[in-house]
C-alpha cells in the first residue's frame, strides 16, 4: 500500500512549490508524518490552488486503489485517510482565505482613509480655509483659520488670538482638532513650529468621539448646584450637577435611592437666578454605577433630558450663558501665546 504517484508527479501538478513542501505533502499522503494543515497552506501561499492541490491528492489516491491486492479494510483505511485529509486541505483554505480578507479589509479601510483626507486637502486648498477647534470645560472654542502649504504630513496656518485659545483649550496643549465628515470621528493636529506669522501643523491621527454628536453646548458647573428629583414613588433623590447644557444635566447620585434608566422624574434645582422646576427623563446611566441588567443605579454618573416649556428654555439658556462666559474669561486668561504655541 506504499505505492506512490512520486515527487515527480506531484511538481507536475504543483509546479509553483518548492522542494520543502512538496516532501511534506508526499509525507502525508503516504502515511509517513501527522497531518497538517500548515503544510497545506505554505502550498497554498506559494500560489498553489485548492483545486490542483485537490487534483494530486485524488491521483495519488486513485492510484493507491488500484492495487489489486488491497483488503477491503485497507480500501476504506485509505478513503478514511484522504476524507481527513480533504477536511484538513478545506480548513486551510478557510484560513488562507480569513488572513486575505482581514488584510483586503485592513488594505480597503486604510484606502479610505486616505482618500477621505485626500478629498478634505482638497477642499482646503479650494477654499483656503478651515475650522479648528478643541474643547475646554465643555464648550467647543473654535477659530476659522487660512490654510497655507498643504502637504502630505500637515499643512500650516496664519497664527491668530483665535488660534492661541483653540490650541490652549486641548486637553493636552499644542492640539487643535478637524471635525471629518461623518460628523463622529476628528483628525487630531499637532503643532509641529511656528515660523513668522505661520503655524506649522501635522497630522496626529483620527479617533472617534460623542462630542459631535450632541445637539447643544455643555457646560461643565464652576459652581455646586443641588438638584432634587422625584419619581411615582415620592421618593426624594439627591444629586450634584457635574455639567448642564439648555435641554439637560450631567450629574452624580448623593443619596436618596436608586436611578432608572429610562424613567420620568420631576425635579427641583436651586440656582443662583432662583429656583428651576420641572419634569425630566433618564437618558444615560454611567455602566461603572448600574446595576447589572436592571438599568437601576444608587451612584455614579447619569444624564437626563429636560422636558422643556418655553419660560424653563429661556432660564436654561441663560444658565448656560452665564457658564460660558465665565468659562471663556478664564480661557483668555491662560498663559501667553509664545508659551502656548
Amino acid at each position: 500500500m506504499r505505492k506512490a504517484i512520486g515527487k515527480q508527479t506531484l511538481q507536475n501538478n504543483l509546479s509553483g512549490a518548492s522542494p520543502e513542501n512538496l516532501d511534506g505533502l508526499l509525507s502525508m499522503l503516504q502515511e509517513g508524518s501527522k497531518p497538517s494543515r500548515e503544510v497545506f497552506i505554505a502550498l497554498l501561499q506559494e500560489g498553489c490552488s485548492p483545486a490542483t492541490i485537490q487534483s494530486a491528492m485524488i491521483e495519488y489516491r486513485d492510484e493507491l486503489l488500484s492495487e489489486d491486492k488491497l483488503s477491503a479494510d485497507q480500501v476504506r483505511k485509505v478513503i478514511r485517510q484522504f476524507d481527513r485529509l480533504g477536511l484538513l486541505l478545506l480548513n486551510a483554505v478557510a484560513r488562507s482565505w480569513q488572513g486575505q480578507v482581514g488584510e483586503l479589509e485592513s488594505r480597503l479601510s486604510n484606502a479610505g482613509s486616505e482618500l477621505e483626507i485626500a478629498a478634505i486637502h482638497s477642499r482646503w486648498l479650494r477654499e483656503g480655509e478651515v475650522t479648528l477647534y478643541n474643547y475646554f470645560y465643555e464648550v467647543p472654542i473654535m477659530a476659522r483659520v487660512a490654510v497655507h502649504d498643504v502637504r502630505e504630513s500637515g499643512f500650516s496656518v496664519d497664527w491668530s488670538p483665535d488660534l492661541v485659545r483653540v490650541v490652549a483649550a486641548g486637553e493636552y496643549a499644542r492640539f487643535a482638532h478637524i471635525r471629518l465628515p461623518d460628523l463622529t470621528s476628528c483628525l487630531l493636529l499637532e503643532v509641529e513650529s511656528v515660523i513668522g506669522k505661520h503655524v506649522n501643523f501635522r497630522y496626529a491621527g483620527t479617533f472617534k468621539t460623542a462630542k459631535e454628536r450632541r445637539q447643544h453646548i455643555r457646560v461643565q458647573c464652576g459652581d455646586v448646584l443641588r438638584l432634587t428629583l422625584s419619581g411615582a414613588s415620592d421618593q426624594n433623590i439627591e444629586t450634584a450637577v457635574r455639567d448642564i447644557s439648555q435641554s439637560g444635566f450631567g450629574m452624580n447620585i448623593l443619596h436618596g435611592g436608586a436611578i432608572q434608566n429610562g424613567e420620568t422624574y420631576s425635579f427641583n434645582l436651586w440656582a443662583q437666578t432662583g429656583e428651576l422646576k420641572g419634569f425630566c427623563q433618564v437618558r444615560w446611566l454611567d455602566r461603572a454605577g448600574e446595576t447589572k441588567g436592571q438599568g437601576k443605579a444608587e451612584h455614579g454618573r447619569f444624564g437626563v433630558e429636560i422636558d422643556l416649556t418655553p419660560p424653563l428654555l429661556r432660564r436654561m439658556q441663560l444658565e448656560v450663558s452665564k457658564r460660558k462666559k465665565r468659562i471663556l474669561a478664564e480661557l483668555r486668561a491662560i498663559g501667553s501665546p509664545d508659551s502656548l504655541i
